[in-house]
């Protein structure tokens, strides 16, 4: 059990950097989009019969909704 609540660990991000990209933080709002990347990636894939691919516009709205939500959340 404490196994799986270390591995939940390793996969937040630190408070810190939620906080700092909240204020505006460029470098820190990299870490976020670096840390969602794969995620935001496996929800733009769309399929057209047999092939595969990632749906850039998806991939850039989702991206920016995320930097939007950011910025609204409030840490205090």
């Amino acid at each position: 059990m404490q196994k799986d609540s270390r591995k939940n660990e390793e996969r937040l991000l630190p408070f810190e950097t939620i906080k700092a990209a909240t204020e505006g933080d460029v470098d820190a709002m990299d870490k976020i989009l670096k840390h969602y990347k794969p995620y935001i990636v496996k929800l733009s894939i769309r399929t057209d019969g047999d092939k595969s691919y990632i749906d850039e516009d998806l991939r850039e709205r989702l991206e920016a909704k995320l930097i939007a939500k950011t910025l609204e959340f409030e840490t205090a």
